[in-house]
């Protein structure tokens, strides 16, 4: 006979699970590619209410019924991408990123605070677009930064809407031995919900005796916290982002559905599944 306690199994969880996030048509299939990236915890609840029948004198529990059943997802996650501030903002999942584009004042002038127009370095005008919000500043001197939007644009110059200038001075050719940066800021709305935005979960974990993966996947999700972020010299910036788990709709892996080739599946597993070994 085993000691009192002795371990059934080697089922022990250890270790940061990964958390994926996709479109809804992506469910059970997502890739690293999805993954919020860094996180220093993931937890997934799923809590119950329940309602006691009572009987007899004193009247005491001779049933019970669950009433209520809720999953939630919770991660402490550490990179500040644009996808997952979208995420975090209830914004959805972004279709293609945006390329960078970078280019410096042209080293052979200077422009002085309160411009309305400046010159890239010479052939980069192109890089650019009208309606471009751009950030300029001397690399090293972040404090110097000046955010513009681009009116028109004439070669290598970039004029600025109206009422839009420079902040500080950007003295290209007489500061030499300085780089003056500009690049261009790709924008992650805040205030712009006008609807829910849905997508699938996966949380992908090493199970700690074998190596074999442990997988819990949702098939439709939806952010369910608010975005908190503070920054402090002491260390890295952390945010929690909570994602309410939703049960999809027949329509939804029905033919002709983002889930229709789950349709066997989900009928059996309403809300998702913990897919693991036979212990």
């Amino acid at each position: 006979m085993a000691k009192l306690g002795s371990q059934k199994t080697n089922k022990f969880s250890i270790g940061t699970a990964e958390l994926r996030l996709g479109l809804v048509s992506q469910a059970n299939q997502l890739t690293q590619a999805e993954s919020i990236g860094l996180v220093d915890d993931v937890s997934y609840t799923v809590s119950q209410t329940s309602v006691d029948l009572m009987g007899g004198f004193p009247r005491v529990p001779v049933d019970t019924a669950v009433t209520e059943q809720a999953a939630t997802v919770t991660a402490t996650m550490r990179e500040y991408s644009r996808r997952n501030l979208r995420i975090m903002l209830g914004d959805g999942l972004a279709g293609t990123e945006p390329t960078a584009v970078t280019s410096s004042i042209d080293p052979a002038a200077d422009v002085a605070a309160g411009a309305i127009s400046l010159d890239v370095a010479p052939g980069e005008g192109t890089n650019f677009a009208i309606d471009d919000v751009i950030t300029v500043y001397p690399d090293g001197r972040p404090e110097d930064v000046s955010v513009l939007q681009i009116a028109s644009i004439l070669t290598d110059e970039l004029t600025f809407k109206t009422g839009q200038v420079t902040v500080a001075d950007y003295n290209a050719l007489t500061e030499t031995g300085t780089v003056f940066k500009i690049f261009v800021s790709n924008q992650v709305p805040i205030g712009n919900i006008t609807r829910t935005n849905y997508f699938s979960v996966m949380l992908v974990q090493q199970e700690n005796s074998t190596g074999d993966p442990q997988i819990v996947s949702f098939w439709k999700a939806a952010i369910g916290g608010s975005m908190e972020i503070a920054s402090n010299a002491e260390d890295f910036a952390s945010s929690s982002m909570e994602l309410k788990i939703l049960q999809p709709a027949i329509s939804e892996y029905s033919t002709g559905g983002d889930l229709e080739n789950f349709a066997d599946l989900i009928p059996g597993h309403p809300s998702g599944m913990i897919l693991n070994g036979a212990l």
